[in-house]
């Protein structure tokens, strides 16, 4: 195949012209011609009100012996060449036995880590990808709204979260280096599959688009997810453990390290899970994710929690452990935890009149057992009743008094607020 550059063409030019100018350079007929495809695109408006198009094309004829003769005799005056091959091969291919211990791991999602995740996924390595912001779609929302004059997220903005940096400059593509083994082009094609213009490969100053670079890389990242990849969002890296000249592992934010225990469970075999303050460490961003994923799971999860907010956003059945009178007690509210206080003070207004019921019945037998004793030394006739008053007094007394309140505690909240404390 061959290289065929500084083909120039009016702008409004059509594309027999194109195939005409092919054919004029070479010096073939249209029935040498098998086809052709543009390899660059670009400008030349040097001279004002005469612009034309700047093409670089490679052409492929029927016979590719004519391409040998052709590139030998046009050689010297230049514009011509062998076409060079852009294929990107791949340097290695993971052992999966190596690779069901250990995974390489990938900072970041910007244009870097999300190509070096892309291509070890593709290599069959099933790299885990760890991501301080968020997702892009949601990351966008974030920066829409700081725009809007909204609060500013300081793990989800314009520099942090997929895409990186430069996801809202319009996805410019275009750079200075020199690049003799076409590792641009293996860029360019994996942008194209995932949904972007193909006219970027040729181009020569291409670009998506802030909204079209939304889609592409969601795209991206499904492709990753497909061959084995992981992508942790909102996993902040503060520090690389080094040891011995060797990089050993990564240091997670301290809530970034409970999140990935949480994550292990949550995605772990057990079916039922005891969470002691799971939200401990945590911001309010990584308490958010807290409360989706627990709310999304199928287990059964009971935690302890004083976030109020977690328990009213999470929990659909309240444990309260009580100081009665006759010891602890425990009980379930099956309910959120904003409709708790007053179910409780209904309880246990409920427990106090039933508890005043009883003591009122038991008074009342009482008497009755007194009065009929006094009867019954008078009149031996009332002596059955007597005996009958005393037993049904005996086998209401042995049944017991009924639960009682629970035992008030002054406790006076030194804190106030729900995800953040204010003395």
């Amino acid at each position: 195949m061959l290289r065929i550059t500084e083909i120039k063409l009016p702008l409004d030019h059509t594309q027999d012209e194109l195939s005409e100018a092919i054919l004029q350079r070479l010096g073939v007929t249209s029935s040498d011609l098998l086809g052709f495809s543009i390899a660059r695109r670009g400008y030349d408006a040097r001279k004002k009100g005469s612009v034309f198009f700047v093409y670089t094309l490679d052409v492929e004829l029927k016979n590719p012996s004519d391409e040998i003769s052709i590139f030998h005799r046009l050689q010297k005056g230049g514009g011509i060449l062998i076409c060079p091959d852009t294929e990107y091969r791949f340097v290695a291919q993971a052992d999966q036995n190596v690779i069901a211990k250990s995974r390489p791991v990938v900072i970041g999602t910007g244009p870097c880590g999300l190509f070096a995740g892309l291509i070890l996924s593709q290599m069959g390595f099933r790299p885990i990808i760890l991501e301080r912001g968020k997702s892009v779609r949601e990351r966008t929302k974030d920066t829409f709204l700081l725009w809007r004059g909204g609060g500013l997220d300081p793990e989800s903005n314009v520099q942090f979260g997929e895409g990186g940096a430069g996801t809202f400059s319009d996805g410019k593509l275009y750079s200075q280096i020199k690049d003799p083994k076409h590792y641009g082009r293996k860029v360019l094609m994996e942008f194209v599959k995932a949904g972007a213009p193909p006219e970027i490969l040729y181009v020569s100053k291409p670009h998506i688009g802030t909204f079209r670079l939304v889609g592409v890389l969601e795209k991206m990242r499904a492709t990753i997810i497909s061959l084995g990849g992981e992508i942790r969002f909102q996993s902040r890296v503060d520090d690389i453990e080094i040891n011995d000249g060797r990089v050993r592992g990564v240091a997670l934010s301290g809530g970034e390290q409970k999140k990935v225990v949480l994550r292990a469970l949550l995605e772990g075999p057990d079916e039922v899970l005891l969470l002691d303050e799971p939200d401990n460490y945590l911001d309010v961003p990584s308490k958010r994710w807290l409360e989706e994923v627990i709310t999304g799971t199928k287990k059964t999860v009971l935690f302890v929690s004083h976030d109020r907010e977690l328990l009213d956003n999470v929990a659909n059945r309240i444990v309260t452990l009580e100081q009665g009178v006759s010891g602890n007690t425990t009980w379930v509210h099956g309910g959120k935890f904003s409709t708790w206080h007053e179910a409780r003070v209904a309880r246990n207004k409920r427990f106090a009149e039933v508890l005043l019921r009883w003591q009122q019945e038991h008074q009342r037998l009482k008497d009755l057992v007194r009065t009929l004793q006094v009867q019954a030394a008078i009149s031996p006739d009332m002596a059955n009743k007597y005996h009958a008053m005393q037993t049904r007094l005996r086998k209401f007394e042995e049944a017991g008094a009924p639960e009682a309140p629970p035992i008030e505690q002054d406790v006076k909240v030194g804190l106030r607020g729900g995800r953040t404390g204010l003395r």
